[in-house]
């Protein structure tokens, strides 16, 4: 299975809800290598993900910064 077919197996099951045997029939390959293939998948996923912290930090909006444009 090559990088692609397994990167769109992964998705498949992620957001199109694809069970493992549409999957597994798909690509020609055992249950037990396609939930192989899945894990390994969103492990590379799950070492790319941010942490919370960064998550976090990327979603606060940046401070604003205000003038009084009144004279004293």
């Amino acid at each position: 299975m090559t990088c692609f077919r397994q990167a769109v197996l992964v998705l498949r099951w992620l957001l199109d809800g694809a069970r493992m045997s549409q999957l597994v029939r798909d690509n020609n390959i055992s249950v037990s290598t396609g939930y192989e293939r899945l894990h390994e998948g969103i492990t590379v996923l799950a070492a790319q993900a941010p942490g919370l912290h960064r998550a976090l930090s990327a979603a606060k909006p940046p401070p604003t910064t205000t003038s009084c444009s009144m004279a004293p």
